[in-house]
């Protein structure tokens, strides 16, 4: 009897219990002004995802948000929900979106400053129209995740840099 548990707990759980995440599509350092992909996955297994939501978070001014492209499996339905950033329902609506590394939406930014930045998703459950969604009757689940983006210093400039404290140094010792 508790090994019958143990297996449905094990198997049965670990599935219906998707995993949403984020992944950046360029090498990192990325470089300044250059525009990246960070691409929402989910993974739902044998879950039908029938629609999602979610808010963007991160260390603005220094990333700009440029867009969002839903992937082809869904409907972009963000100009439609005032408080919501991004938002997608299954295309055709009921058609039947499952599996694992399912793509929700691909966002884009530009780092303009170098250093270490968090970039995330939140979605809001108290807000209608914002979560990931699966058939009735099962209620909407957290998308909330982050990922660290490395954007580098720009080698010409640090090249410069270090060569002209280089030769202040030299001016300097010369002088001595």
């Amino acid at each position: 009897m508790i090994a019958a548990l143990m297996v449905v707990f094990t198997f049965g759980f670990a599935q219906a219990s998707p995993v949403v995440r984020l992944e950046l599509v360029e090498d990192a350092p990325l470089p300044i002004g250059g525009i990246f992909e960070i691409r929402v996955f989910a993974d739902a297994g044998p879950l039908e995802i029938v629609a999602f939501g979610f808010d963007l978070i991160g260390d603005a001014p220094t990333l700009i948000f440029n867009g969002v492209t839903v992937a082809p499996q869904f409907r972009t339905t963000s100009p439609s929900f005032e408080n919501t950033d991004v938002a997608g329902i299954s295309n055709p609506v009921g058609g039947i979106v499952m599996g694992n590394d399912v793509l929700l939406a691909s966002l884009f930014f530009t780092g303009n400053h170098p250093g270490r930045f968090s970039v995330g998703i939140f979605s809001d459950l108290s807000d209608l129209n914002e979560g990931l969604f699966f058939p009735p009757p099962t209620t909407p689940l957290d998308m909330s995740t982050t990922i660290d983006i490395n954007v580098a210093v720009p080698l010409p400039p640090a090249v410069f840099l270090l060569s002209s404290g280089l030769a202040t140094l030299l001016f300097i010792r010369r002088r001595i």
